[in-house]
């Protein structure tokens, strides 16, 4: 392997901390981030200034700064340490937590997301920590629960961590395209409770599975729309059944109870409580058309849709900086939800969304280690060219 750029680390460096960050399991639903915290801390160089937030429970987030020419205005990088629940994990081609590389590409559970982004933003870190200082200062801010609730992200912006920044870079896997517009998401959990009579004699009871069944369908066609309402870089909103229980019923028996998870991402232009209240409005209806049923509602998750206008300074500026190291300008948007969802609406800083990789399954995830390195340089090129006059 040769060195990609004379300021960025080694690809054999790059190759080692990648595979360490992939053997180091951070997974979600234990968390244990605090583990790649502590590498990464042990690796940075010492002129980078570190501060480490303790969740509890072996969780943690870490924002690591380099001083700017101009040291109160900064840049903030986003990448988030958590990996998503093991599933499949016996389906994996490679072991999911031995970091394979195979033909210029590794293998294993976060690959791409996102410890190939988690890799470019270090491998940025160091290099700027290592030239002359920058323009203005950079936070690399690695996060807990990224794949969840925004733990480190929320208490990142919450306790002041990034005043005097100016912009935000979230390392999401966009296979190096400029992200600027992500859905939003709606978890939630809907429960019909009817009565039971013996199915040869259907009208006797109230079918909540049939109740449940036509609620999920004048959901997804309200919260889907027109084919006219697509987005160029989103596509359209989507309504997903996750799961659908019906208890423990017999076969020849009218199932009294159903209960249902659905998962709907939302786009920019549509309000999570509007389609709260589209849940609302159709349980009053099944309730006028079926008799005897109860419907219940929880909200288990809201995840806020974030945009920025392609014509916005920061990504006419980030995609100049791709065109001047004869790179592809590329937009896209993003399906997934991340630590975008939580700092935008509470900063209202410029955002875009930049990394390696692309996301696909939960199983086999890969990532090319030449774009874990060219997403690093890009981040160091844009940052070293930065005009503060904006």
């Amino acid at each position: 392997m040769r060195k990609n750029k004379e300021t960025i680390p080694s690809a054999e460096s790059a190759l080692a901390i990648l595979q360490q960050l992939i053997r180091i399991r951070t997974n979600h639903t234990e968390g244990y981030e605090m583990d790649a915290v502590k590498y990464i801390s042990s690796i940075l160089p010492h002129k980078t200034e570190l501060s480490i937030i303790d969740h509890g429970n072996n969780r943690g987030s870490m924002i690591v700064e380099v001083k700017g020419r101009i040291p109160d205005k900064k840049i903030a990088i986003f990448s988030y340490l958590d990996t998503v629940k093991n599933i499949g994990i016996n389906r994996w081609e490679h072991p999911p937590f031995s970091a394979d590389y195979v033909n210029g590409v590794v293998h294993g559970k976060g690959a791409a997301n996102m410890k190939g982004g988690v890799t470019s933003a270090i491998l940025a870190m160091m290099t700027l920590s290592k030239t002359s200082p920058p323009p203005l200062s950079v936070l690399a801010c690695f996060t807990a629960d990224g794949t969840g609730d925004g733990l480190g992200a929320i208490e990142i912006t919450e306790k002041g961590y990034l005043k005097g920044v100016v912009e935000a870079i979230f390392t999401n896997a966009t296979k190096e395209k400029i992200g600027i517009s992500q859905k939003g998401a709606l978890w939630t959990k809907v429960e019909v409770t009817g009565t039971t009579s013996y199915s040869a004699s259907p009208s006797s009871g109230t079918n909540a599975v049939e109740a449940l069944i036509l609620f999920c369908q004048h959901l997804r066609k309200a919260v889907v729309g027109q084919k006219n309402r697509k987005h160029l870089l989103l596509g359209l909103p989507s309504c997903t059944i996750t799961q659908f229980n019906s208890g423990e019923g017999e076969v020849n028996q009218i199932p009294p109870y159903a209960v249902a998870t659905i998962d709907i991402r939302f786009m920019p232009y549509q309000d999570p409580e509007s389609i709260i209240s589209l849940h609302n409005e159709i349980a009053g209806e099944l309730s006028k058309t079926y008799g005897g049923i109860n419907v219940k509602i929880e909200v288990l998750k809201i995840q806020n849709s974030v945009y920025i206008p392609e014509n916005s300074t920061m990504v006419k500026r980030f995609s100049n900086t791709l065109l001047s190291m004869n790179k592809k300008s590329v937009l896209t948007g993003l399906n997934i939800f991340g630590d975008a969802a939580h700092v935008i609406p509470r900063t209202g800083v410029p955002f875009l969304i930049y990394g390696p990789g692309e996301y696909s399954s939960a199983i086999n995830e890969k990532v090319s280690l030449k774009s874990v390195i060219s997403v690093a340089n890009v981040l160091v090129k844009y940052i070293q060219s930065y005009d503060t006059n904006f």
